[in-house]
């Protein structure tokens, strides 16, 4: 079994935008781990995520409100 979050070292977070750049990672980091642990050593897992990793625009993360539809 797998962890789908980065760990998140506690004692270099103090404010919000400390800990947003480990949220920024919630995506890439399991992404990364799926292809280090799992494709890499030609193996099978499933993969349990929920919908809102899907989604191609999270406000507030992956684009400006510039860029919103």
């Amino acid at each position: 079994m797998l962890l789908g979050n980065p760990p998140i070292e506690w004692e270099t977070v103090h404010t919000r935008a400390d800990h947003a750049k480990w949220f920024e990672k919630r995506d890439s980091f399991p992404a990364a781990l799926i292809q280090r642990e799992v494709l890499a050593g030609n193996r099978r897992a499933p993969v349990i995520y929920g919908s809102m990793h899907l989604v191609r625009h999270v406000i507030g993360i992956n684009y400006s409100e510039s860029d919103a539809p």
